[in-house]
């Protein structure tokens, strides 16, 4: 889906107002990142390179402006950036210069080959944006009231993901594998705590994952004083048991796992048991509802969104884990983004993805699952609970009539308090006009009956729906149990944004309950949310009949203030004079030399202390978090806590452990191997040889992992599917390539997948086409060429440029042929005059430099050389017979560096000389024609002053006379200066200008008074038909016209126009 930026403001712009002056900094690689960019709380790129320079955060225009869909100008060449037009915020026209600024107060520009970089600091007065960026979770936040997403593209009744799609093609996929064992990605907490009110307490937690028995592998350790809980869960999914009944394979688990729940049976809950299915397993339970499992060490934060809304805010458990249970879903993508706070300052983003309608069951495939379980037992502690859901075993089969109707029928046999109850379940799943539709009927055995009606859909791009009934009669199970009473039970729940306040969002929920002998109760529930001053806001009430309160709401505000983080909770009840249920402030201290700092004040009216005031400090050094708190309650409760935190992992290829935090709970790794593939059939052989220190892109945890001496590296991952690459300027050669440029490699928790990365030698390969006559010579511009290799197979096809130069880069080892156009020869009645067209790349890779290449035209057809673009070239001025001594400037290989070089001439020379030695492929340049050699001497030591010329030398016109020497025209682009001197005019029209000359053709002007002035301009007397050509020069301080350029003297004296005749 594409997003592009609209202002909602049609209003012609303004200009826009800057109060700094821009200075130009040098990036520091060292101080690179790479963000997430975020606009009004929703992701749009997740690639930005962000750079900080004294504090300052340069962002790339070219990436922002494609992110964003602006409409600016960008024209890296000059350092310019520019915005005009009813859509812009504001118009604006920036040139970026290099020299310094005497203000104290300045924004920070760059530039690299690629792109210009802006100070961030300059984005509110270039857009109505407001900016944070969070250097802990590299997000980069910009809050608007102004700007909205608009979806360009055919309506479609899905939520989108919201990240921009990776238009990047995959190369390989490399499918996940299992191992009998890897060592464990491990995190552990250890809190040794002391109490006035209580003895002296130990608690330990860990969490590790891992390969065992070629499984994916969960292990949870909670242990508090002398009692302990152990989880211990296995996963496996078998992609190549894909068959006939359906695309996808087997996954199963087991030991203590997660059970999602369904719609009137079963409610979500941890069980000892052995799970197995060939579909989503999680998003195909609950029709209308999800369970988000994140495993995370206690006293984390966490702070759960759909699509962008603020959901809830958790902390986790002594289980080690946060679980959000009966989370609403809605029909399409619901993309869940789980911010984690850690208690030592960590902060860490994880992502899930949970599918409404998305993945129905297609027509002839058939799905399954099947399970037991034991809600009393846990596979390490045994048995665990008495009481309650016990035993419970499932069994489900659905096929797809169409690609959107399936049917499904469910049996399950669930012992509640030792006593087992039969359910049969008929379902029916299709979809229609953008919605989904699930009906379900479940029978139990010896009793009642239950049916469910779900739909999911889609008002419209910003507004969906969830409505579900549930009637129940003569019907229990563990869900709605003997005391529910429950007889019926509607909800209706809508959730949508608006571009009020910002992307405001909101939620309304309404719910209706029928019982057998109380009365019916409501509810009616309110809750907004927003990005609110660059923070999270969420807000709601909810209106009760029958219900325990009449009226309770919630306020929630999170948000960061120059490095600072506030989090605050207010449960409050309307209805009872708004008493406080519970109340916090959590404030997290700007990160300062390793050091953490984090205070909590918390109320709690059914607490034994109501008020309570927590403080901890943490220090971070390479292999441990250590933190010192304490606790204070309002009745002088104290408790002081010492902690010890990590993260270990063992990196077999450093033979060492390394204690680098695990991005997320999914984190596998991958054993990358770059070898340079000599026979190129990407495999590795015995005398091949493996890449040392080659580093990797695709995330930025990998910026400090290079490969060993044999050419592996151990790299953790982010996700169960990775895309990986060589970084190209790691290679130790410039003459590699990667063979892939982009490898995805699934992967699971705590798993290790291999794969290989073949490196190929490449060559270049680069010459010059001259069209050469008696007397002189010039590049043939624009001539197609082709490389053919040795089977006579066309490789590449390249053009010349203006000056004949040509560049092919990535030619694999072999014999090659380089062919002219034969067309373009015959048209110009041309014949190649070199001793060969063939060349050889070299197995290493090399650059190649091919001899001049000459194309002859006979004397009859030569004159003036005027052959396909002939109004493109002009001949240099012949020198007087009587000039003895010239002075060489420089030796060039291209003609396209002459005049970055020539332009730096302090003083302007009577003539400039170009010879091309073409038994060398250079050309010499030369200025001035000199009969005396005092003359010549006193020019030399005037341009000499100029460190660019400090090697020039006198030189006899006589060395570059011969048989491989000749004389070149002037190669110079005049529609490029024409079309550059217009826009120069048309930003800054000054009130009055010098004209110098007028020339009826363009073959006329003399190309080295433009190549020496760049500041003189060449405009056309009429845009669209030209009859002649001004030559134009900038008033000098005083307002005068001067002429004092080259061939002044051949010139009339210079008058002054206005600006506004040049332009019509």
């Amino acid at each position: 889906m594409l997003l592009l930026l609209a202002l909602t403001n049609s209003a012609l712009a303004a200009n826009c107002k800057l109060d700094e002056p821009f200075k130009h900094v040098t990036l520091d690689e060292d101080n690179f990142y790479i963000a997430v960019l975020r606009l009004n709380g929703r992701p749009v790129w997740d690639g930005l390179d962000v750079y900080n320079v004294d504090d300052h955060l340069l962002v790339p225009v070219s990436l922002l402006v494609d992110a964003m869909g602006l409409n600016w100008n960008i024209d890296i060449p000059t350092n310019n950036i520019a915005s005009q037009g009813a859509e812009s915020h504001c118009d604006f026209d920036i040139q970026f210069s290099s020299t310094s600024t005497n203000s104290r107060d300045f924004l920070y520009w760059s530039k690299d080959d690629f792109d210009l970089y802006i100070d961030v600091n300059a984005l509110p007065a270039l857009l109505p944006v407001s900016y944070e960026f969070d250097d802990s979770l590299l997000v980069l936040s910009l809050t608007s009231n102004d700007i909205e997403f608009i979806d360009t593209t055919e309506p479609r009744l899905i939520v989108p993901t919201f990240y921009k799609k990776d238009t990047e093609s995959i190369d390989r996929v490399i499918d996940d594998t299992y191992h009998f064992y890897t060592s464990p990605l491990f995190s552990y907490r250890v809190v040794a705590q002391d109490r006035n009110a209580q003895s002296e307490r130990l608690s330990v937690n860990i969490n590790a994952g891992f390969d065992l028995l070629k499984h994916e592998t969960n292990f949870r350790m909670s242990r508090v004083r002398d009692t302990s809980q152990h989880f211990l869960r296995l996963t496996r999914t078998l992609e190549d048991t894909a068959t006939l009944l359906s695309e996808r394979g087997l996954t199963y688990e087991l030991g203590d796992i997660q059970l999602i729940g369904d719609n009137v049976v079963t409610s979500p809950s941890q069980s000892l048991g052995f799970l197995i299915h060939n579909g989503d397993d999680k998003g195909r339970r609950n029709f209308s509802k999800t369970t988000i499992e994140e495993f995370v060490l206690p006293g984390w934060r966490v702070q759960l969104f759909r699509n962008g809304q603020f959901i809830d805010e958790k902390f986790s458990d002594d289980q080690n884990k946060v679980l959000f249970e009966d989370i609403d879903t809605f029909y399409g993508n619901n993309f869940f983004e789980l911010k984690l706070y850690g208690p030592e300052g960590q902060q860490e983003t994880r992502n899930q993805t949970v599918s409404v309608g998305q993945e129905q069951t297609q027509k002839g495939d058939i799905d399954f699952s099947f399970g037991v379980n034991d809600n009393n037992y846990r596979l390490l502690d045994g048995k665990v609970s008495e009481s309650g859901l016990g035993k419970s075993v499932l069994a489900k089969v659905g096929v797809g009539l169409t690609d959107d109707t399936s049917i499904s029928g469910t049996y399950q046999r669930l012992w509640l308090n030792d006593t087992p109850l039969d359910y049969y379940t008929s379902a029916i799943d299709t979809q229609f006009k953008g919605s989904a539709l699930h009906v379900s009927l479940t029978q139990q055995e010896q009793g009642g009956y239950a049916t469910f009606v779900g739909w999911n859909g889609r008002i419209n791009q910003d507004v969906v729906f969830n409505f579900s009934n549930r009637h129940l009669s003569d019907f229990v199970s563990q869900r709605y149990g003997e005391n529910s009473l429950i007889e019926n039970e509607t909800t209706a729940r809508i959730n949508g944004q608006t571009e009020l306040f910002g992307r405001l969002g909101w939620n309304v929920n309404l719910s209706y309950r029928t019982f057998k002998r109380t009365d019916d109760n409501a509810s009616l529930g309110l809750n907004i949310n927003n990005n609110l001053l660059g923070g999270t806001l969420s807000g709601g009430v909810v209106l009760g009949k029958n219900t325990a309160e009449p009226v309770t709401g919630r306020l929630y505000y999170s948000k960061q203030i120059e490095g600072w983080q506030v989090a605050s909770a207010w449960d409050f009840v309307p209805s009872d004079g708004f008493n406080t249920d519970t109340f916090y402030v959590a404030l997290r201290w700007p990160y300062l030399l390793s050091q953490h700092r984090e205070t909590r004040l918390q109320y709690r009216a059914s607490g034994t202390n109501n008020f309570e005031l927590q403080h901890q400090h943490n220090w971070t050094f390479d292999f441990v978090n250590v933190g010192l708190g304490g606790t204070l309650g309002e009745d002088g409760d104290w408790s002081i806590n010492l902690t010890f935190t990590g993260n270990i992992n063992y990196n077999p290829y450093s033979r060492a452990f390394n204690f680098d935090r695990a991005a997320t709970t999914a984190a596998g790794r991958i054993d990358a191997f770059a070898f340079l593939d000599a026979n190129r059939n990407n495999q590795f052989d015995s005398n091949e040889q493996p890449l040392e220190g080659v580093n990797f892109k695709g995330n930025s945890q990998w910026r400090n992992d290079y490969t060993n001496e044999e050419g592996k590296a151990r790299i953790i991952t982010s996700h169960n599917f990775q895309t990986l690459s060589i970084d190209s300027a790691s290679l130790p050669d410039l003459y590699m390539i990667a063979a892939d440029n982009n490898v995805e490699v699934l992967t699971h928790s705590g798993g290790v997948n291999q794969v290989n990365l073949p490196v190929h030698t490449i060559s270049d390969v680069e010459g010059t086409l001259f069209l050469v006559s008696e007397q002189q010579s010039r590049g043939a511009p624009r001539v197609q060429l082709n490389i053919v290799d040795e089977t006579g197979n066309n490789v590449a096809t390249t053009y010349t440029e203006s000056d004949g130069y040509f560049y092919v880069t990535q030619l694999p080892p072999g014999e090659y042929e380089l062919e002219i156009d034969e067309g373009y020869l015959q048209r110009n009645a041309l014949s190649v005059s070199s001793n060969s067209l063939s060349f050889i790349a070299p197995t290493e890779g090399d650059s190649i430099y091919l001899d001049d290449i000459k194309l002859i035209k006979s004397i009859e057809s030569s004159q003036g050389l005027q052959l396909d673009d002939d109004s493109q070239f002009t001949e240099s001025s012949i020198i007087d017979a009587d000039v003895k001594y010239e002075i060489q400037i420089g030796i060039f290989r291209h003609a396209r560096s002459i005049s970055e070089v020539v332009r730096h001439l302090p003083t302007t020379p009577s003539s400039m000389q170009y010879y091309r030695n073409h038994r060398l492929a250079m050309t010499y340049v030369t200025v001035g024609g000199f009969t005396s050699i005092t003359d010549a001497s006193l020019f030399l030591e005037a341009i000499q002053s100029h460190v660019a010329f400090s090697n020039a030398f006198i030189s006899p016109v006589t060395r570059y006379e011969g048989e491989d020497w000749t004389r070149e025209t002037a190669v110079y682009e005049f529609d490029e200066k024409i079309e550059a001197s217009q826009r120069a005019l048309a930003k800054s029209l000054p009130k009055q200008i010098c004209q110098l000359s007028a020339y009826y053709s363009k073959a006329s002007v003399n190309p080295q008074i433009l190549i020496l002035h760049p500041e003189l301009l060449l405009v056309p007397n009429s845009p669209a038909d030209a009859t002649f050509y001004r030559l134009l020069a900038p008033v000098n301080e005083n307002g005068k016209c001067v002429d004092d350029y080259l061939d002044h003297q051949y010139r009339d004296a210079p008058f002054m126009i206005r600006a506004t005749n040049v332009l019509h």
